[in-house]
């Protein structure tokens, strides 16, 4: 057993950290605790007596792990490498900033940004309406509720937000450095020259992006779909003056076609970041259809203050009709999900998520207590 006291930059942990195999009073571990984990991890990797010791309680089979949210009594589970401390975003070419495709410049047009924010919150309605989101809800953990991020999904499934997205696999954001999006599917490129410069990575430290700013950093991670699962997500909220690009570090890559195929190979050609599911099902039912919920078309015009009437008649001139109308899933569809839950993810979740249970310190009692198991989760 080993005690050890941190600093990080001007915030002092004024806890002691330590492991302990006691199992009473112990609660999930939430976010900031789980960053001095992470810390703590960080220093034994330089003492290897202390790394020994400390990874004993770790588990070959782990691929991810719950983490108490800053929502009350609920949680979410991150994935990938535990205590790597970086998270990673690839890009094809240096735009110069990050920009979430909610602020890219085709979203100027105050006729595709209606379009695209109406999709958006369509899509998440729809979600939420699915056995993924009414069953997975109910999951708990320790008390905990499992929170998605539905944002975070709408994004990793096209749609246009504020978000950036960013992994805690190398590889993938590798994937995205080397290759171009073209017709719909992803190719390795070619001809690096049309590009104005090399592909680029950046890297960021994932415990200073917890810190920047309020909720920034969204630990996005197991979200019933596929996508953000086999991508290891992490995002970004970018807020329109949010800063994020000088906290990461920007690696200009060498331009190798070898490796462009090597990489794209290895996921299979995309397929395996980018499966066929059912989510895709639901997605594509939004964005197929010319009907554009009422209700969300007066909530756009209301946030951004624009004329309904002039935007209404912008909208009916490109085809688009608004109305009431809601579209649902079909019995098929709901099957295939419930299918899916119960085959695939919940013998995924007891087999490979895993519990950090703390000990939060008594008053006038200086240590809090981590211990690493696997826990069950229940519906």
């Amino acid at each position: 057993m080993c005690v050890i006291k941190m600093k990080r930059k001007n915030r002092i942990l004024d806890k002691n950290l330590l492991l302990y195999k006691k199992e009473k009073a112990f609660e999930l571990l939430d976010l900031n605790q789980y960053v001095d984990l992470g810390l703590l991890s960080i220093l034994m990797f330089k003492h290897p007596y202390r790394m020994h010791k400390f990874h004993l309680q770790e588990n070959s089979e782990q691929e991810g792990f719950w983490v108490k949210s800053n929502n009350k009594n609920k949680a979410r589970i991150i994935l990938g490498e535990e205590f790597n401390p970086c998270v990673y975003r690839g890009q094809n070419c240096d735009f110069g900033k990050l920009t979430p495709s909610f602020q890219r410049k085709d979203m100027d047009n105050e006729l595709n940004r209606c379009i695209a924010y109406i999709q958006r919150e369509e899509f998440k309605r729809l979600f939420k309406t699915t056995p993924y989101y009414q069953i997975l809800t109910q999951l708990q953990v320790r008390e905990c509720h499992f929170e998605f991020d539905l944002e975070a999904l709408a994004q990793h499934y096209d749609f246009k937000s504020n978000y950036i997205d960013i992994s805690k696999d190398i590889k993938v954001a590798l994937f995205f450095a080397y290759t171009e999006y073209k017709n719909g599917k992803y190719y390795p490129i070619e001809d690096f020259s049309k590009y104005e410069t090399p592909p680029v990575l950046y890297t960021a430290n994932y415990y200073e992006l917890l810190f920047f700013e309020d909720k920034m950093l969204q630990p996005v991670g197991f979200q019933a779909a596929l996508r953000p699962q086999m991508q290891k997500a992490m995002a970004l909220n970018i807020g329109l003056n949010s800063d994020a690009y000088k906290h990461f570090i920007k690696t200009q890559l060498k331009p190798n076609k070898k490796f462009a195929e090597w990489i794209y190979n290895y996921f299979d050609g995309g397929k395996a970041l980018f499966p066929d599911e059912p989510v895709q099902v639901l997605r594509n039912m939004v964005v197929n259809k010319v009907e554009l919920t009422k209700s969300l078309f007066y909530k756009y015009c209301q946030i951004y203050k624009v004329d309904s009437k002039v935007l209404s008649e912008e909208l009916i001139n490109a085809g688009y009709i608004i109305t009431d109308f809601k579209i649902e899933i079909n019995a098929d569809l709901k099957k295939s999900i419930e299918e899916d839950i119960y085959q695939r993810i919940l013998p995924w979740l007891k087999t490979h998520i895993f519990c950090r249970k703390v000990k939060l310190p008594k008053e006038n009692e200086e240590h809090m207590y981590i211990q690493m198991f696997p826990e069950l989760p229940k519906i």
